[in-house]
């Protein structure tokens, strides 16, 4: 529909705002069941959280062209979503992703922020 491709801009816009929205769904999860360490809510943000990573819309796996800003901000959110998820546990499988988050080289200031505050709530209470 022509009058729908001159609202949207595309296709690519459409995945672009599916991106933001499974991403806020993913914060919405994280907080609603924050420290209950439940390990299916902690893979299914994983799964989607290794789609963002691979620049892809959450783990539908349709590509996001020159949408990196969008993936970062898709990345933090499912980062303080496993970080909330997850709080007080220590758990090694999600310490094991924030590191590899953590040591990206094309990481920004957002991107640590989010990181270190995800750790932070992941062993939160433990020292």
């Amino acid at each position: 529909d022509e009058e729908l491709e001159k609202f949207t801009g595309g296709a690519e816009h459409i995945l672009l705002m599916y991106s933001y929205i499974i991403a806020g769904g993913l914060l919405a999860i994280g907080i609603r069941f924050a420290g209950t360490e439940r390990l299916d809510t902690r893979d299914l943000i994983l799964s989607h959280l290794m789609g963002f990573m691979k620049g892809r819309c959450g783990n539908l796996g349709l590509p996001l062209r020159s949408a990196r800003p969008t993936t970062a901000l898709c990345i933090h959110a499912a980062v303080l979503a496993l970080g909330c998820l997850m709080a007080g546990s220590g758990d090694e499988e999600t310490l094991a992703v924030l590191r590899e988050l953590w040591k990206r080289e094309d990481a920004g200031y957002g991107q640590h922020m989010a990181v270190g505050m995800a750790m932070g709530l992941l062993f939160l209470g433990a020292g």
